[in-house]
């Protein structure tokens, strides 16, 4: 059985907040959690803070609807998730 995934959208603050609450969820992740934004920033600031961590990220590109040809609406959906600790054991 798969854990709940908490979603969470970005994309109505401003860049500033976006950063913020993304490092507050980065330090406090207990589950699965995915972001969606539309700042490229984030797409950078994140691998470099979970990288010592243990999280794992995925990223995907949402475009605009494919009708109108209109990229504004353009975002990013970013889940991170705890890695397993069993598979990160070293032998």
């Amino acid at each position: 059985m798969s854990k709940p995934t908490t979603i969470l959208d970005l994309r109505t603050l401003p860049s500033s907040e976006q950063v913020q609450k993304t490092l507050i969820i980065i330090d406090s992740i207990k589950s699965d959690t995915t972001l969606i934004t539309d700042q490229e920033l984030l797409l950078k600031l994140i691998p470099m803070k979970i990288a010592s961590k243990n999280i794992k990220c995925k990223m995907q590109t949402i475009t605009g609807s494919p009708f109108t040809k209109i990229t504004t609406d353009d975002y990013w959906k970013i889940t991170l998730s705890m890695k397993n600790r069993r598979n990160n054991v070293k032998k």
